[in-house]
């Protein structure tokens, strides 16, 4: 889980250099890309606490791709709206 969750954070990092070095170039900002990554950010948040406390959502047998489940996907997300924040 610490690559998945590693990894998504430097994606997210490189995503917002270059989302800002285009802004600067092209000179718009978009604050729908902003609300986006927020609303996303969010929903993995409140899923990865849904799953923590109530275990409502499937287990990572159910839900996975190779060795990554349900959990380290969501993790990932929320590492990736961290990494595209800061």
């Amino acid at each position: 889980m610490t690559l998945a969750l590693a990894a998504a954070f430097m994606l997210g990092l490189l995503l917002t250099r270059v989302t800002r070095w285009l802004q600067r170039r092209i000179g718009g900002s978009s604050r729908v890309l902003e609300d986006m990554r927020a609303i996303v950010g969010l929903v993995a948040i409140g899923a990865l606490a849904i799953h923590a406390f109530f275990h409502v959502l499937p287990d990572s047998a159910t839900v996975g791709v190779g060795r990554l489940g349900l959990e380290q996907g969501l993790a990932a997300l929320v590492g990736f709206y961290f990494g595209s924040r800061s």
